[in-house]
């Protein structure tokens, strides 16, 4: 018995029977003081004290400082071995502990662990579900805490009164520990590792600000703003110092705004001056506050853009413009490609497109062509360098498009849009698949990538304030969990009549700009500095001694039976409905792992850290052509000569003649042969061959064995056939066909893993399966094969099929899972394998009873045995 039926719940020790102290020894740091002994020195109480502990806090701030605070090793909680007391214990197995104090928590022997003696948990039984409603369920996390404990009550000398109360103490101070239950604690968030931190740096004042646009090479800045009741604002300001430099003013409102590749000109689609006239380019001079200001702008009008709600420009690689307008009221999207080689931008004609419906969004790929998202459905692509634009489309599953981007790096293209209603961002390939979405808590707005597109920062509009996040794009399409950065809060939302064409987000290098109401926040990316935890930094320190967490149980509640986790995961509604709640040694718990673990893990990373071989890049652009060559020489002979691996070929022309020194192969290695220690199939109770047996007595049902043991998941009917020979309808016994008993029906037959009384002996008893063992038989129950076998004449001949490849059981040595290695191959005399075959000598089958298993030493096969059942 361990200490846990005292621990924690009346405050005494276990081994002693002492009270345990009040509190922990005391956490605080303090100079560190010993003895400096001499002859004659007289050592009184305090000598003693200091010189325990010295010894004793130096261990702690070691332990705190050099390996915090946590599990070391070992202290798993698992389920009771009795099921009948899973309601009530669990059980923690030896292990090793460190608090945040430096404090060593040893735990020597299992111990049993009664919850419902924790106060916290007791008061669950106490308190019933209101009338109609189920009991709720709750988060129990088993911890474990740092405890001395006196020990050995001895008389004090010179007490002339004896032993009394007053005038006794302890001789020993027990180093133990406590158990805790904590009921429905605060579980920490999810955390991405090493994601960007967005921080708040500056503000922009700027009422209605809305889209924005950036230049690295002049650091500046562009945001339109959206000034009510009418009008449109172009603001430029110095990235640097945040200095407003120049307004630009229009009568209606700015649509769109865009840089030429040099950044000298800004283009900006204006509205018309009513619904019924079509929305103006206008190019702005940026290069001084004067021009950007009143200069000339020569607008021209944007084809199909009367009454346009909104006019997306970017900048097409190489030269030109593109355009797109979306209309309000009318759901095509006009696309338009424009010259801008002169000073006044030019519409190129044939190189426009109309697309079926209004487009979010525009962007260009590695591949040139300009991608933008359709509200529903599918990403439109077009090609800027061909008239008519050679409109494709990419389907995609979406709904609500806000927001959409490409995402380019060193590797292969990426699609990233948000969706408004689903609350969504997905990311998808090129061609649309392997798609893979995460839900953001608000209604996102706008969308921008990092450098690389390995992180998106997300702008998002809740009931009260706007937001920005980051997401990481890589977990992301890795199906990992969770990818989500914290939110931070930028601003006031906007009302739907101050909405205007929408906020923005830009990124330039570690800086965010993100449009609010009132202005434009300026965030600063913090991207993660794995070095940085390295550098200089705190000391760890704590108030007082933690409980280190040992493991936490989801969705407990009163009665229900505390189980280990199954593999695969079990699924939680189904554990509910059974009352069982699973023990996570994972969700809570910190680990402290060695400098041996560390070492591992170091070497691991040294010797398989490479990493995998990435896809191929997509081809490059093929060369100019090369002017004609000088005419050969030609070649009228070739000889060749032949030499050993280890010599060097040559090539070398005499004249007109080739001459070839070509070595030969050299041999290779050895292989690593046939493994005979695979799982295989070692017997089973019919005789295989025999068409004529008498059927078993009481159940009729097959019972095949395993020489070790096999994941029970893999024995259903996916792996395991049985098959009836019946006459065809048609021709009757002119024509047998083998038809398939349905095993998955009660009626018919059913697969049942489990385990014999003596391996690989069907006849020693069958018992099916307790949760969590693995298999060493099956059973294939054939109720029914009596009535759909007696329309057939003669004995009922079976077949049976195992498929090796979709079961996996336990190797001999390695201990790993391998495939059932289950040909049926030849008895030989002597036997195969290991022996080679025997020419001349005719096989047998193998048989029931017999001492040779199935298998070639290669993995996967189909074990497959005909035989017969007598009337």
């Amino acid at each position: 018995m361990g200490h846990s039926d005292h621990h924690s719940l009346n405050g005494r020790c276990a081994t002693c029977g002492s009270t345990l102290h009040a509190a922990c020894p005391p956490c605080e740091t303090h100079t560190p003081l010993r003895n400096h002994y001499f002859f004659g020195k007289l050592m009184d109480v305090p000598d003693f004290d200091v010189e325990q502990a010295y010894v004793v806090e130096k261990f702690k701030r070691h332990h705190a400082r050099l390996h915090g605070a946590g599990v070391v090793c070992g202290l798993e909680v698992v389920q009771h071995p009795n099921p009948a007391c899973r309601d009530r214990y669990v059980i923690v197995r030896p292990g090793s502990a460190l608090d945040c104090c430096g404090d060593e928590i040893l735990v020597l022997d299992d111990e049993t662990v009664e919850l419902q003696c924790f106060p916290a948990v007791k008061a669950l039984s106490a308190t019933p579900a209101a009338a109609g409603n189920a009991s709720p369920a709750h988060v129990l996390q088993l911890c474990i805490r740092y405890r001395e404990c006196p020990t050995e009550e001895v008389p004090v000398l010179y007490d002339e009164c004896g032993c009394d109360d007053t005038r006794c103490a302890p001789n020993r101070i027990l180093e133990t520990y406590e158990f805790d239950v904590l009921v429905d604690p605060v579980l920490p968030a999810p955390a991405i590792p090493n994601a960007p931190v967005v921080a708040w740096n500056a503000t922009i004042a700027l009422a209605g600000a809305q889209a924005l646009a950036s230049d690295r090479a002049t650091l500046r800045l562009y945001a339109v703003a959206d000034p009510q009741p009418s009008g449109g604002l172009i603001q430029q300001y110095q990235i640097a110092t945040l200095a407003p430099l120049a307004p630009r003013t229009f009568t209606t409102r700015v649509l769109g705004i865009a840089l030429d590749a040099d950044a000298k000109r800004l283009f900006a689609a204006v509205a018309g001056a009513t619904a019924a006239d079509p929305a103006q380019l206008h190019t702005i001079d940026t290069t001084t506050a004067t021009a950007f200001s009143s200069g000339a702008t020569q607008p021209v009008d944007i084809p199909a853009s009367a009454g346009a709600s909104s006019v997306q420009l970017a900048a097409v690689p190489g030269g030109g413009l593109a355009s797109i307008a979306v209309t309000a009221g009318a759901t095509p999207a006009a696309v338009q490609i424009w010259d801008t080689s002169a000073a006044t931008p030019g519409v190129i004609v044939a190189r426009a497109a109309s697309a079926l419906s209004a487009l979010v969004g525009a962007a260009f790929g590695s591949d040139g062509r300009l991608y933008a998202a359709a509200p529903n459905g599918s990403i439109a692509h077009f090609d800027p360098a061909v008239d008519g634009l050679d409109p494709k489309s990419i389907a995609v599953a979406s709904n609500d498009v806000v927001g959409f981007t490409l995402g380019t790096s060193t590797g292969p293209d990426v699609l990233v849009w948000i969706e408004g209603a689903g609350k969504l961002i997905q990311q998808a390939k090129l061609d649309g698949s392997g798609a893979k979405s995460a839900p953001l808590a608000d209604t996102p707005a706008a969308l921008v990538l990092g450098d690389g597109a390995r992180t998106a920062f997300v702008l998002t509009q809740g009931t009260t304030n706007e937001s920005v996040q980051s997401v990481d794009l890589h977990r992301l399409a890795l199906g990992e969990t969770p990818v989500l950065g914290p939110a931070l809060a930028t601003g006031a939302n906007a009302t739907t009549a101050s909405t205007g064409i929408g906020r923005s987000l830009i990124a330039l290098d570690d800086k965010l700009f993100a449009s609010y109401l009132d202005g434009v926040a300026v965030l600063g990316i913090d991207a993660a500095d794995c070095g940085a935890t390295l550098g200089p930094h705190g000391c760890p320190q704590c108030a007082s001694a933690d409980c280190i967490v040992l493991a936490t149980v989801n969705g407990y509640q009163p009665g229900f039976a505390l189980d280990d986790p199954l593999v695969p995961p079990s699924d939680p509604m189904t554990d509910s409905a059974a009352q069982i709640a699973r023990i996570d040694n994972l969700l809570g718990r910190v680990v402290v792992p060695s400098v041996a673990d560390l070492a591992a893990a170091v070497t691991c990373l040294l010797e398989r850290g490479e990493g995998g071989v990435g896809p191929q890049g997509p081809p490059g652009q093929d060369g100019k052509p090369g002017g004609p060559g000088a005419p050969g020489a030609g070649i009228d002979a070739v000889t060749a000569q032949f030499v050993p691996c280890n010599q060097p070929g040559s090539a070398t022309l005499s004249g007109s003649t080739l001459d070839l020194v070509i070595p030969k192969g050299c041999d290779g290695e050895p292989g690593a042969g046939l493994d005979w220690d695979l799982p295989h199939i070692c017997s089973f109770n019919w005789i295989h061959g025999d068409m004529n047996q008498k059927p078993p007595q009481g159940k009729l049902a097959l019972i095949v064995a395993f020489d070790t043991d096999v994941t029970p998941e893999d024995l259903d009917t996916k792996s395991i056939h049985v098959q009836l020979r019946t006459p065809d309808e048609k021709f009757g016994n002119l024509l047998q066909c083998w038809c398939d008993l349905d095993l998955d029906s009660e009626r018919v037959g059913t697969i049942t893993p489990g385990r014999l009384k003596e391996s690989c002996v069907p006849a020693s008893g069958f018992s099916p399966l307790q949760p969590g063992e693995m298999a060493t038989a099956v059973e294939i129950a054939l109720p029914g094969l009596p009535k759909i076998a007696s329309s057939i004449d003669g004995p009922v001949a079976l077949r049976v099929l195992i498929n090796g490849d979709f079961i996996r059981g336990v190797h001999h040595k390695s201990k790993q899972l391998r495939a059932l290695d289950a040909d049926h191959l030849p008895k030989l005399d002597p036997p195969s394998p290991p022996g080679a075959p025997q020419p001349g000598v005719a096989p047998t089958w193998m048989q029931s009873g017999d001492h040779r298993f199935t298998g070639d030493g290669i993995e996967g096969g189909t074990f497959e045995s005909i035989f017969g059942l007598a009337r």
